[in-house]
């Protein structure tokens, strides 16, 4: 069996602390955690600043061999501007446009957000808990 998991810095694993996009150790990001606790193949797609893209092509090559799609997107959306309910609006047409062509799909919701430097508003701080 074989995942890919399709997401941004939360699925990459970045560590914020670290200088130019440093990352967290295999023991603490999702993806690698979930390969190691069920010793299924885990590809990780996470990329740093992803948004939701506008067309399912971005992603279908990486599709062709696997059985499972896990996405979690969305909170470059909301630091880029958009609402929850844009946000869940633009996953909506997306997920549709995968399920053309891969009918098993797992839509994990991003953490909620904390305060710190790239969040500094409560406000985005709900529209994350919305989401």
């Amino acid at each position: 069996m074989r995942l890919v998991c399709f997401g941004d810095s939360n699925t990459y694993g970045c560590d914020p602390r670290g200088f130019w996009g440093g990352r967290y150790a295999c023991e603490d990001r999702w993806p690698d955690l979930l390969a190691q606790q069920t010793g299924i193949h885990v590809e990780n797609l996470g990329t740093n600043g992803a948004e939701i893209p506008s067309g399912a092509d971005a992603i279908i090559p990486q599709l062709r061999e696997s059985d499972f799609l896990l996405v979690m997107l969305g909170t470059n959306d909301l630091l880029q501007g958009l609402s929850p309910e844009e946000t869940a609006a633009r996953m909506k047409i997306f997920l549709q446009q995968l399920l053309l062509r891969h009918r098993r799909i797992l839509l994990i919701a991003p953490p909620p957000m904390k305060r710190g430097a790239w969040v500094a508003s409560d406000s985005l701080i709900e529209a994350s808990r919305a989401l």
